[in-house]
Parts: structure tokens; C-alpha cells; sequence
């Protein structure tokens, strides 16, 4: 996982090269990684960019209202089955992250959003390999929320998500959702 004041230099680098983004950051940026038990550069894993697979991009909608956050679970024949996480997708060839994050919502729950700024950034490496995740603001627009191609839905505060089986790439996003919550306005 990486630390939110990277977040700039992933968007940047994923809409340069949607397919070549780099798994490999730590070096040339100098940012830190967090929950990470081993450093990188003793991680055989993440050693060279060459030796890893390039992470699979995906979109995440931070859509808040009144205190709660909109997360969805996942259906039971897909991997991860009934796990929550923050609704959003796959980027397709030529999409842009922010068309992504509009095409996935309406796909999976018949919603149109406005994609504001940047949330976070978040890299995890899954058995089946690695996933960088572009976390954004979001405003809903319109549509009743439909479930296409999800289970369920909620509507949740970060501290509740804390209990609640969620997928572990999205943890660092309920984390910081905790810590903004506990930061005095």
C-alpha cells in the first residue's frame, strides 16, 4: 500500500500508460510503502519491474453522503465471493480512469457519477498478482441504485467497515475514510 501524497504521481503515470504502469515506485520516487511487513528492496517479488507482472488498474468511487459511504459485495460466482468493496472496475483499452469509474457504476448498479479528484492511490499485490487502485471523489448524479452485477449494497461509516469483510485492497482506503473522520474540521 502506499501512502496518499503519492497519489498524483500514479494518476499521472496511469493515464500516460494505461497498460505499462509501473509496479515499482519506492526507488525513484522515495515514497514510503506501508503494511508492508518487508522492505521492498529485500522483497524478491518487487525487486525488478521486469521480473513482476504490471499491476491491473482499477477504479474505486468514494461516494459519501451524510456520514456514510456507499460500498457494494460482491456476487458469490466471482472471485472473492461476497466480499464488500468500493464500487468501481477494470479500466478498458482507451479508457480513461475517470470514464471507467462512470461506466463501471452504471454497469454494475445503474448509477450516473461525477468523478471529482483524486481520493488515493493504493497498490496490493493479491496471490494472483498485483492491483493498483485509483480511489476518487464521487457525486451522484442519478439513476436508483440497481443491483446488476453485485449482491447488495450500503451505506456505511469507515468505522463500521472495519468489521465488515471487506477486500483487503480497499483496507487503506477505510483507513484513511477513519482517520479523516477523526480529524477535527
Amino acid at each position: 500500500m502506499i501512502r496518499r501524497h503519492a497519489a498524483c504521481f500514479y494518476h499521472k503515470a496511469a493515464i500516460r500508460n494505461q497498460k505499462k504502469v509501473a509496479t515499482r515506485v519506492d526507488r525513484q520516487s522515495h515514497h514510503q510503502v506501508k503494511n508492508n511487513p518487508v522492505e521492498n528492496e529485500k522483497d524478491p517479488e518487487m525487486s525488478s519491474p521486469e521480473q513482476s507482472a504490471s499491476p491491473l488498474l482499477v477504479t474505486a468511487a468514494i461516494i459519501e453522503r451524510q456520514g456514510k459511504f456507499l460500498i457494494t459485495q460482491r456476487p458469490t460466482h466471482k472471485p472473492h465471493p461476497s466480499m464488500w468493496e468500493f464500487p468501481g472496475g477494470k479500466l478498458e483499452e482507451g479508457e480513461s480512469p475517470q470514464q471507467a469509474l462512470q461506466r463501471e457504476l452504471r454497469e454494475e448498479l445503474a448509477i450516473e457519477v461525477s468523478v471529482g479528484s483524486i481520493f488515493d492511490v493504493v497498490f496490493h499485490r493479491y496471490d494472483w498478482g498485483p492491483v493498483l487502485i485509483l480511489a476518487y471523489h464521487c457525486t451522484w448524479l442519478s439513476g436508483r441504485i440497481e443491483h446488476l452485477e453485485v449482491d447488495a449494497h450500503c451505506w456505511a461509516t469507515a468505522s463500521a467497515m472495519l468489521s465488515m469483510p471487506m477486500l483487503p485492497a480497499d483496507k487503506p482506503l477505510i483507513e484513511r475514510l477513519q482517520s479523516l473522520s477523526l480529524t477535527p474540521r
